[in-house]
């Protein structure tokens, strides 16, 4: 005989978020902006059920090169993942627009931080320097300090 059909998912387990999504969450907590646990799983249930989702890797793609390139994110203001997944934020180009002077806005604590781990980094490179080389390499290994990519 056949077998019988599967019953429907229970409730509960339409509503836990899957390993792809807390892979993002994890991300882009990050390399982005820390956020509640489920910021941005509505949008992301949205996208699927749409079939409009473009796949993690392009979502960390887009995530790593903003991250790296874009100033408004440079400057602490990433969007919240659900903005960023409303908008297509994949779809986006960098803003590569550098803003100096009185509009360019206050220096988060972010940046703050991000400048202090790079020039921290930069002192103890340059500390063993005659040791290892003082490679130029070594310097942009600094930039892997804001890694976006899953562990």
């Amino acid at each position: 005989g056949e077998a019988p059909p599967e019953p429907p998912p229970c409730p509960a387990m339409l509503d836990d978020p899957p390993l792809e999504f807390l892979e993002l969450r994890e991300a882009w907590d990050r390399c982005a902006r820390r956020e509640e646990p489920l910021a941005g799983f509505a949008e992301y249930r949205q996208l699927k059920a749409r079939r409009e989702w473009p796949g993690l890797d392009r979502v960390l793609d887009a995530m790593q090169l903003l991250s790296g390139q874009d100033q408004q994110w440079l400057r602490g203001y990433a969007p919240g993942l659900a903005k960023f997944l409303r908008l297509r934020g994949w779809k986006k180009e960098p803003d590569l627009r550098v803003r100096d002077g009185p509009d360019a806005g206050p220096q988060t604590y972010a940046q703050h931080e991000r400048e202090n781990q790079r020039m921290i980094a930069r002192m103890a490179l340059a500390g063993m320097g005659a040791d290892y080389g003082n490679e130029t390499s070594d310097y942009n290994a600094i930039d892997a300090i804001c890694d976006c990519t899953p562990a």
